[in-house]
């Protein structure tokens, strides 16, 4: 399935947590980390998806986009950075995404499980044997739409 332009809470396959931007919110005008939050929180933040064709999206959290810093996710604003293109691909009939760079070198990625408020790493992901493809639970994702009117919009 094809995400449509929208508004969309992003979660973990592997530990079910939401994926926002770290709190307390950094304020300081930089690139601001991506994370998952704990599995008791109740942090839901809103994804902007834009489609831009061939299976390429901006994404976006509290209207910055989403760019691949050092191996790690971060929202940037768009003056710094320029918006990042991510290809976004669903695997199974209505399961999970992963979602990669515009050249597919590297991916969303969740290098440590056992402390779920981490950083989302961006990583070459694996690809397991097999076809379809499959992949392991940490490096795939959710995209549940949201109505706007219930979240602030990302």
């Amino acid at each position: 399935m094809v995400l449509k332009a929208g508004d969309y809470i992003v979660t973990s396959k592997l530990t079910d947590s939401t994926v926002g931007q770290e709190r307390p919110e950094d304020r300081s005008g930089g690139p601001k980390k991506v994370v998952l939050f704990p599995s008791d929180s109740f942090d839901h933040d809103v994804f902007s998806v834009e489609p831009q064709g061939n299976s390429q999206y901006v994404l976006k959290l509290g209207g910055e986009p989403l760019v691949a810093i050092d191996r790690q996710l971060y929202t940037s604003p768009s003056t710094k950075n320029p918006a990042e293109k991510w290809v976004i691909t669903q695997h199974a009939y209505h399961g999970p995404y992963t979602i990669e760079t515009a050249d597919r070198t590297a991916g969303w990625k969740i290098i440590d499980d056992l402390h779920p408020s981490g950083h989302i790493a961006v990583r070459p992901l694996v690809r397991l044997p097999g076809y379809p493809p499959r992949y392991p639970s940490d490096e795939l994702f959710n995209f549940t739409p949201v109505e706007t009117s219930h979240y602030m919009r990302g």
